[in-house]
This record gives C-alpha cells, structure tokens and sequence, in this order.
C-alpha cells in the first residue's frame, strides 16, 4: 500500500512538474544576444618558382550581436518543439598579409533560419539542438583581384546550434549557446528571451 501511494505521488509530481515546465517554454518570443563570433575563410597560397600550393584557415574572433524572434510548441511534458529567425552583425576583419598579397573579407550582416528540440530538465531549464540554412555577407579585400569580380561575398549554407535556456521569470529568461554557420561562421551567445 505504501509503495502504491509512493508510485502515485511520484508519478502525479513529475506530470506536474512538466506540465509547468512546457508552460515556461512555450509560445512567442523575442529577444537579443551579445555574441563571440569568428568569421573565416580558406585561402590557396602558390609558392614560386616550385608552383606548390597549400590551403589553409584565415580566422579572427570579435563582439558581435543578434537579434531574435521564433515559437515553440510543447508535444509532450518534456519535449520542445520551435523555430526561429536570427539577424547578426558584429565580428572583425578576417585578413592575410604578406609581401605579395593582402587577402580577407569584412563582416557586414548574417542571418539564419533554423528548427530546434528542448528537452525540459527542470521546470527552468531547456536543453536544445537545432538546426537549419543560414548565411552572411561579407565585404572580400583582395590585392589581386579577379577582373569582373566584385567586392560582395554572400555565404549560404546549414546551421547547427546547441544550447540551454534558464527560465527567470514567468517571461524572462537567459540562455547561452553556440551557432555554427559552415564555411564562415561560428559564434558563442549569450542571450535574453522574452515570451509571450
């Protein structure tokens, strides 16, 4: 008889407990990040007179910021369904220099729009992954550059992200995550939703 009352206050606190918890994480939301972004590209270096060539990675971090708007939508007491929009700005000039070129391209504007599943640990936190399609376009510095080639630089490709969200309020919350854009971008945010 114990162990039936047990199982019952048991299992009556977690539905009650996920039933407030999707209620936390649900819904419209807007909201702004301060971000850590790398902007980076591949460069091809020849070597003369032997003409061997090598790739490698030109990167550099800087504050960035991001604005966001999306919805989520509860499927079940713990699983979080959403998606999202984002705008970005910010990062520094990702640039090579040597005494035969000057190579980089200049952050201007990003965007993404991605899908993403939370997981409610507890009734404030959300655990997420995400992904999606995305881009950025960039202002390209080239000493040498190619006759009929303009200066514009426009990067489309997937997004992945991964994150956690901390519920502060009935509407507020905090969250960090990390956003992967491929080929270009990578950025560390930490970010303020509001709901709705």
């Amino acid at each position: 008889m114990r162990i039936s009352s047990i199982f019952v206050i048991a299992t009556a606190a977690f539905f009650a407990t996920g039933a407030t918890a999707q209620d936390a994480f649900t819904g419209p939301h807007i909201g702004a990040a301060i971000t850590a972004v790398e902007h980076h590209f591949v460069l091809e270096e020849t070597a003369f007179p032997s003409g061997d060539t090598r790739r490698f990675n030109v990167n550099r971090w800087g504050p960035g910021g991001q604005v966001f708007a999306g919805y989520d939508l509860a499927v079940s007491p713990r699983l979080i369904l959403g998606i999202e929009g984002a705008f970005d700005l910010g990062g520094r000039t990702a640039i090579e220099r040597n005494e035969f070129y000057v190579s980089g391209i200049r952050p201007r504007y990003g965007f993404s729009a991605t899908a993403r599943a939370g997981f409610v640990a507890t009734p404030r936190v959300m655990l997420y992954v995400g992904g999606g399609y995305g881009g950025h376009n960039y202002r390209v510095i080239d000493s040498d550059p190619i006759p009929g080639q303009g200066d514009l630089s426009r990067t489309r490709s997937f997004v992945l992200r991964g994150g956690s969200e901390y519920r502060l309020t009935q509407h507020v919350g905090i969250r960090a995550e990390f956003e992967h854009l491929d080929g270009t971008r990578n950025s560390f945010m930490f970010g303020l939703p509001i709901r709705f």
